[in-house]
C-alpha cells in the first residue's frame, strides 16, 4: 500500500483513504497502485456493488475494471449494478483472496510479511514491469498523462515558451 492511500477494516467496514489534499486527491500512479492494492483484500461477507448506471451519474474511474477482469464481467458489473458477493468477485478475478470476516487484516499482514522478507530491488522491479505492461484504462492513462503534462506545463521551459509566445519571439529552451 502506498503512503497516499490507506486501508482500514473494522466492524465489517473497509475504509480506503486517499491522502493528497495538496493535490485535491488527484489520481497519479501512486494513488492508482494504492487503490489497486486496497481492492485486493476482502472478507467472505463482502458484497461489491456499482450502482452508478441506475443512479444516473458516473465519475468514470470504474472503467479501469476492463483492464483488470474479463471484459464481459466488467461490463456486467458496471452496467447492471447487481451485487457481486465475495466468491463471485474471486471467480471473476476482482480480488486475489477471500478470507473469513475479521481475518482481512491478518491475511494482509501475512502477505506484507512475505514481501518484507523479499528482495526489495526484485519486488520493486517486478511491480514496475508489471505496471508498465498492464493495459491501462482511459481513466488511469489520463491520470498518468495529466501528471506528466502538468510537470511540463509547470516547468521553466513551459513558462519560457508561454512568455515567448505572448511576446511573439522564438523561445530558448534548456530542458528544465
Amino acid at each position: 500500500m502506498s503512503a497516499v492511500v490507506t486501508y482500514q477494516s473494522a466492524d465489517g467496514v473497509a475504509t480506503v483513504t486517499i491522502d493528497r489534499a495538496e493535490r485535491m486527491n488527484a489520481l497519479d500512479e501512486a494513488v492508482v497502485q494504492g487503490l489497486n492494492a486496497a481492492w485486493r483484500r476482502f472478507a467472505d461477507s463482502t458484497v461489491f456493488k456499482y450502482p452508478e448506471a441506475q443512479l444516473g451519474f458516473t465519475g468514470g474511474l470504474i472503467a479501469s475494471a476492463v483492464a483488470r477482469i474479463p471484459h464481459k464481467v466488467a461490463m456486467e458489473f458496471m452496467l447492471l449494478g447487481e451485487d457481486f458477493d465475495a466468491e463471485r468477485a474471486l471467480q471473476a478475478g476482482m480480488v486475489n483472496k477471500v478470507v473469513p470476516a475479521g481475518e482481512e487484516l491478518d491475511a494482509a499482514r501475512a502477505w506484507a510479511g512475505v514481501l518484507a522478507k523479499s528482495a526489495p530491488l526484485v519486488v520493486t522491479t517486478l511491480k514496475t514491469l508489471a505496471m508498465q505492461t498492464l493495459n491501462k484504462s482511459p481513466a488511469e492513462a489520463g491520470a498518468l498523462a495529466r501528471e506528466k503534462l502538468l510537470r511540463v506545463a509547470k516547468s521553466e521551459d513551459g513558462a519560457k515558451g508561454g512568455r515567448a509566445f505572448r511576446e511573439k519571439r522564438t523561445p530558448v529552451f534548456h530542458g528544465r
